[in-house]
């Protein structure tokens, strides 16, 4: 697929790696937490991809944006019984790093709750509020039985303020291990304890998914950096230094002063906030706090183009290879998982050459699975567009509670999926949003009175900011005002829940994915059966005979062609009966063109004065 075809998104995500203005200090994680697109899911800003992917009790969770914020935030999270885990830690280096974050509680709990850990069981490294007051421990590891052993504590449990906002650091420095309370050291350091990270970070949450924090939480910063560094200077990064009180972090100054040696911008007091130093639509503050490279003038990338363009399209005509079925516009591969291709004529428009996918007449372990890494970053573009539209013809042979479609998210949530329909006979449309109990916003209703389920209906969902729409044969249907998509696209399955249970029991066909909703005019062509490549300018050329040539009883018959496709030549004479066949299972030739000889005499047609040739795609 050519990259025009879609408008790529990339959500929130700086192009290049935040560093510190010492040049051995190193950004490893960034959370802003609270500001916008960090909320759910948490996501790391440094452009290193270590992003909190899944959540816990988030109706407790809130984003707040008004009141006492750190340092240069606009926003914090307010936890209570709940919190985030599976921050990506496995790969942080078990010496000099440091992680830090900006927290503040009402009361003293009457028993310890963590703030952040990063590692299994009781966390490898933690941050708690106890009942002495802030405290940090290290996990000394395992015994032979897979037990973890007691947490080491580091330092002293540092002093208690009730609604104070407190900056708690741990710093991992040439082996030694030290507590900080707002940059200052709380006790000694630890000097024999090794923490040993995993895929288990969580915040305001122990692993065992208790202990919850109850407070705010504002700027996580996890840095790496290099022996020779000093402990001051690692702090100030941590911290998020703004020493010329400009509302910018000196790391986020530095970025612009070291972005080109050669101009007049030399030190801190040269970056203004005001100034928009990349030329792009965005002030330097603007570009802090929507988490976007100040250098770049690509990040913010551009809005979303308007172009309407056709991301994926199934329309399961070549059954060549009954394991997959492979999508026309950028061949992504769909893997056959007890679903299989109907016979010919099976298809929507009853064809010769028409098949569709059949899910057969069990309702579990039946589908159809896409999942390539190019196909998700499509998806996952649009949907951080906030967009998308699905297109298909569905025959149902039971209504039981069945999947139609369902795109999968990393923390296996709904992404956006249907049910044509459930048991009690009512079409369901959810998506993924933002802030929800169920962490899917959820369009129900009844079928229409006319629609029958075992006959051939053709179904458009559409998600485009607000709108959120199901139209039926061409006539819009249920439709309500929702919130927006959650990116993090995982899978899409055809035909089934991600586990194989409620499988569609019925045949699907012309499969189709927009980047954003079709004109009312276009709906209408979808619902008529014009096919969605057509919508877009894509429709490949008609099946036809573009050369005859002939010496003697040889003929050559050359036709336009997909090379994984198989061909029928037939004759007539009369051009009504067109039962024999010269070859039923030709093969198409490479490239876009296939040529197939034969000899009259073979076939008894030599003394003919007049015949007429057929090519149909099996």
């Amino acid at each position: 697929m050519n990259d025009s075809s879609y408008s790529k998104f990339f959500p929130l995500v700086l192009a290049a790696i935040i560093t510190s203005a010492q040049a051995g200090i190193t950004t490893f994680a960034e959370y802003h937490l609270g500001e916008d697109g960090s909320f759910l899911p948490i996501k790391d800003s440094s452009g290193n991809d270590y992003h909190y992917t899944s959540v816990s009790g988030n109706e407790n969770l809130i984003a707040a944006t008004e009141g006492v914020t750190a340092i240069a935030s606009t926003s914090y999270i307010q936890s209570g019984n709940g919190g985030y885990f599976n921050g990506p830690f496995a790969d942080l280096t078990t010496d000099n790093f440091a992680v830090g974050i900006y927290v503040r509680a009402a009361a003293k709990p009457e028993i310890q709750t963590h703030v952040l850990t990063l590692g299994r069981f009781e966390g490898a490294l933690r941050i708690s509020l106890n009942v002495s007051g802030w405290e940090a421990t290290i996990e000394q590891g395992e015994d032979e039985f897979m037990v973890p052993i007691p947490n080491v504590v580091i330092g002293t449990p540092a002093a208690f303020a009730a609604d104070a906002w407190v900056h708690l650091a741990v710093i991992r420095h040439n082996g030694e291990t030290t507590f900080y309370l707002d940059g200052v050291a709380q006790g000694d350091a630890e000097t024999l304890t090794i923490p040993v990270h995993s895929n288990l970070g969580h915040l305001t949450i122990n692993p065992g998914g208790a202990a919850s924090f109850t407070g705010d939480i504002d700027e996580m910063r996890v840095l790496t950096f290099t022996p020779e560094e000093t402990s001051a200077d690692i702090m100030t990064a941590l911290l998020g230094i703004d020493s010329d009180g400009d509302g910018l972090f000196d790391d986020f100054e530095q970025r612009i002063i070291d972005a080109d040696a050669g101009d007049l911008i030399t030190s801190l007091a040269d970056v203004l906030p005001g100034d928009n130093f990349d030329g792009d639509d965005l002030t330097n503050l603007g570009e802090q706090q929507g988490v976007t490279d100040p250098a770049d003038p690509l990040d913010p990338p551009a809005p979303p183009t308007d172009e309407f363009a056709l991301l994926a399209f199934w329309d399961f005509d070549d059954n060549s290879d009954t394991a997959a079925a492979v999508d026309l516009i950028a061949g992504y591969s769909g893997v056959l998982q007890g679903a299989v291709y109907t016979e010919n004529l099976g298809g929507r428009s009853g064809n010769a050459g028409d098949f569709g996918l059949d899910f057969g007449v069990s309702a579990a372990n039946q589908n159809m699975v896409v999942e390539s890494q190019e196909f998700l970053d499509a998806i996952n573009a649009t949907t951080g567009d906030d967009r998308m539209a699905v297109s298909f013809w569905q025959k149902n042979t039971a209504t039981g509670n069945s999947t139609s479609f369902w795109f999968d998210t990393i923390d296996s949530v709904r992404g956006m999926q249907a049910h044509l329909p459930w048991g009690n006979g009512n079409i369901f449309y959810d998506h993924r949003i933002n802030n929800t109990a169920t962490n899917y916003n959820r369009l129900t209703g009844a079928a229409p009175g006319d629609l029958v389920w075992t006959e051939w209906n053709h179904f458009l969902f559409i998600k485009e900011g607000t709108r959120k729409e199901l139209w039926i044969n061409g006539v819009q249907g249920l439709t309500n005002t929702a919130p927006g998509f959650t990116t993090a696209i995982s899978a899409l399955y055809l035909g089934s829940y991600p586990s194989g249970a409620n499988s569609l029991q019925g045949v699907l066909d012309d499969f189709a994915i927009f980047n954003k909703a079709p004109s009312e005019e276009k709906i209408a062509s979808l619902a008529a059966g014009v096919s969605p490549l057509e919508l877009v300018g894509g429709a490949p050329d008609p099946l036809e005979i573009t050369k005859i040539r002939q010496e003697g009883d040889l003929v050559t018959l050359i036709w336009n062609s997909n090379e994984l496709a198989t061909y029928a030549v037939k004759y007539s004479f009369d051009m009504i009966d067109w039962g024999a066949d010269l070859d039923d299972s030709v093969a198409a030739d490479p490239g876009s063109e296939t040529s197939f000889q034969f000899n009259l005499s073979t076939y008894g047609l030599q003394n003919e004065d007049v015949l007429f040739f057929r090519v149909e795609k099996q």
